[in-house]
């Protein structure tokens, strides 16, 4: 799954190198998680501290184009 997601990353134009780092990282932890999705709860399940997981979530990202490029993989 992790190649598949950075390989869409790659091609959006609008994704630099470290959103697709945290994107990446975000959607790998999110497949193993369990319970209510707080930065808190997330930073437990990763390497990444909650403040980064609050600074990522205030940029823009387009999920539409994401997801249909995911549904046409």
């Amino acid at each position: 799954m992790q190649a598949i997601v950075e390989r869409i990353l790659k091609e959006m134009s609008s994704v630099n190198q470290p959103q697709l780092s945290f994107m990446v990282k975000l959607l790998c932890v999110l497949t193993v998680f369990q319970g209510r999705a707080t930065y808190r709860n997330l930073s437990r399940y990763c390497d990444m501290h909650e403040k980064r997981f609050s600074r990522w979530y205030r940029r823009a990202f387009d999920f539409s184009e994401f997801n249909t490029r995911l549904l046409l993989e």
